[in-house]
C-alpha cells in the first residue's frame, strides 16, 4: 500500500524534506503499478474478520484496521436534506478513528494538515497535472 501511495504522490509532484521519503518515492517510481495495486487490494480474500484502509490513512497502523462487519450493512441518512448511503455501524468506525467524535475539540486544538496549496474544483486532477507539471509544490 505504501508503494501505491508513493507512486501517486510522485505523480502529483509531492516534495518533502525527508531524505528517506525521497529515496523511497524515487525507488517506487520504477516499480510497475498494476501488480502492486492488485496485491494491496487483495479482493480474493473476503473472509477475513478485519479490513485495512491505506488511502488517506493515519500514521498509526491500528487506526487503519477495521472490523469487516462494520461495513456489511448500510442505511440511508440525511445530511443537509440530501440522502446518502452510510454504513450502519458508523458510530463504531468514527469512535475507532476519533474517540469521542461528538464533542468538538477546543478551538486551540482544531486544525488539519495542509495537503494542497491550490484547490481547483472545476478541473480534473489529470488536467491540472498536465497544465502545472513544471510547478514545484512543497508538502511537509
Amino acid at each position: 500500500s505504501k508503494i501505491v501511495i508513493a507512486k501517486s504522490l510522485s505523480k502529483r509532484g509531492y516534495l518533502t524534506d525527508s531524505t528517506l521519503k525521497k529515496i523511497f518515492i524515487a525507488f517506487c517510481k520504477i516499480l510497475p503499478l498494476k501488480p502492486i495495486w492488485k496485491f494491496a487490494i487483495n479482493r480474493k480474500d473476503n473472509n477475513s474478520k478485519l479490513v485495512h484502509s491505506f488511502f488517506g490513512a493515519s500514521n498509526k497502523y491500528e487506526k487503519n484496521v477495521f472490523e469487516r462487519s462494520w461495513f456489511e450493512k448500510e442505511q440511508k441518512i440525511e445530511f443537509e436534506n440530501i440522502p446518502f448511503n452510510c454504513i450502519c455501524l458508523y458510530d463504531k468506525l468514527l469512535t475507532h478513528l476519533y474517540g469521542d467524535y461528538m464533542t468538538p475539540l477546543p478551538p486551540e486544538k482544531r486544525g488539519s494538515k495542509v495537503h494542497a496549496e491550490i484547490v481547483d474544483l472545476e478541473n480534473s486532477y489529470e488536467t491540472y497535472n498536465d497544465i502545472h507539471k513544471n510547478l514545484q509544490y512543497h508538502f511537509g
